[in-house]
């Protein structure tokens, strides 16, 4: 009965990573003041952070992994397990000078100085422009 207990327990631990983890995707998000670029690849769990007021400031960050909690939701966490960024999908994400919506909207505790309140899109999901609609 012990086995049979410890089965179901690690199919349980299984299935639910296995559904809470986030399809191979590229993220790239945008942020003003100051003006940063994430860029963050669930395949290769990297994230590049670019700064263009001081470049050529790129920082990289390994083992950046992604879990979808909910539909809809996004959460990132670093190497030691920390969240560093959550993503909402709203089609309301802003970059904070341009007339895009992105897909996601992102808060991140990784952009200094800053709110981290930004836009992301995907490879799969693009931003789309917002100026005809005045």
């Amino acid at each position: 009965m012990q086995k049979l207990t410890a089965a179901i327990r690690i199919c349980f631990l299984l299935f639910i990573n296995w559904t809470s983890a986030v399809n191979a995707e590229t993220f790239i998000c945008e942020f003003t003041e100051p003006f940063v670029t994430l860029t963050y690849s669930t395949e290769t769990q990297v994230l590049m952070s670019k700064n263009a007021a001081t470049p050529p400031d790129l920082i990289e960050r390994k083992r950046v992994t992604a879990r979808e909690p909910k539909p809809g939701t996004i959460l990132w966490f670093n190497d030691k397990g920390k969240e560093i960024a959550r993503l909402a999908l709203t089609g309301r994400g802003q970059d904070g000078m341009s007339d895009l919506a992105y897909p996601y909207e992102i808060k991140t505790n990784l952009i200094e100085n800053s709110l981290g309140v930004g836009g992301c899109s995907t490879t799969t999901l693009k931003p789309t422009d917002t100026s005809d609609a005045h």
